[in-house]
């Protein structure tokens, strides 16, 4: 994704086949990159057709961009060991401090930055970074953090002014088979005040794909069938993702009195919304 990203900033379009080719994955994989790269923030445009590509309508114009981008290393960043690019894109962690970070994580130095933990309080933290991951609607830094001396996953929007320390680390094993399983198993320890458990009617790919924005748990119980469970921070957030479920696929719910009422009252919103004034004077 982040490759995907960088590539995105040296032109106004890319063909999607040549897009493709030079991130060595399918036409479908890079369809799913692109609506992920959206949902995280960044502006991304879709030429359909047979001359379709992608582009970014906030990529700098440069005659010479192509010359300066080449096809990814093996490096998970794909990127040159001592410099990452300029991202630019509009989102809501800034784009330097995502800069600084995937330049650190392949060159193993250390990284201080202010945090701002649940709890709101401000913390300066120096850490040993390991790997970006995107999970949701969020970036998240993995990375060893010196002082506690324990693994940690940071979210990108509470972190301000990253700077190199200037240390470099020898890398450690990561207690778990990757950056995104690390992200997974921390969210799912985080206490949420508010859960749900539903059945949605549908294939777990496609239900993973409605659900890929929030906080759930999906559970395949038959080919067409996937038990899912919602956690969130607040109600409304809840709400939110249990009626885009709804939306998508037919849902067999048991919801708590509180939640229930909410989704009343939604629909009598939706209700209302849809109802000619005429029509809704009438029924009164």
């Amino acid at each position: 994704m982040l490759q995907l990203l960088s590539l995105l900033q040296t032109h106004r379009f890319w063909p999607g086949g040549e897009l493709a080719e030079r991130l060595d994955v399918s036409a479908r994989t890079l369809r799913r990159e692109v609506e992920r790269l959206r949902q995280l923030g960044y502006p991304v445009d879709a030429t359909p057709g047979i001359a379709g590509g992608y582009g970014s309508p906030r990529a700098p114009i440069c005659p010479r961009c192509s010359s300066t981008t080449r096809k990814p290393s093996p490096s998970p960043w794909g990127w040159g060991r001592r410099r990452a690019p300029r991202l630019t894109a509009h989102t809501t962690v800034d784009a330097e401090a995502l800069a600084v970070l995937a330049q650190a994580c392949p060159d193993h130095e250390q990284v201080r930055f202010d945090y701002r933990r649940r709890d709101g309080d401000e913390t300066l933290r120096l850490v040993e970074p390991h790997q970006l991951v995107s999970a949701g609607r969020r970036w998240y830094l993995v990375a060893w953090d010196v002082r506690p001396a324990d693994w940690r996953s940071f979210r990108l929007d509470r972190l301000q002014a990253p700077v190199l320390a200037g240390a470099r680390f020898r890398p450690r094993p990561l207690p778990a088979d990757d950056g995104a399983e690390f992200v997974a198993r921390s969210i799912r320890s985080m206490p949420m005040p508010h859960e749900v458990t539903v059945v949605a009617h549908g294939p777990l790919d496609e239900v993973r794909t409605v659900m890929c924005w929030s906080d759930a748990d999906i559970e395949a119980l038959g080919p067409r069938t996937c038990r899912v469970r919602i956690r969130a921070g607040s109600l409304d957030w809840l709400i939110s993702a249990e009626a885009m479920l709804a939306i998508a696929f037919d849902v067999e719910a048991h919801d708590p009195p509180e939640v229930v009422a909410r989704l009343s009252e939604l629909s009598r919103r939706l209700d209302r919304a849809i109802t000619p004034r005429g029509d809704e004077a009438a029924r009164r």
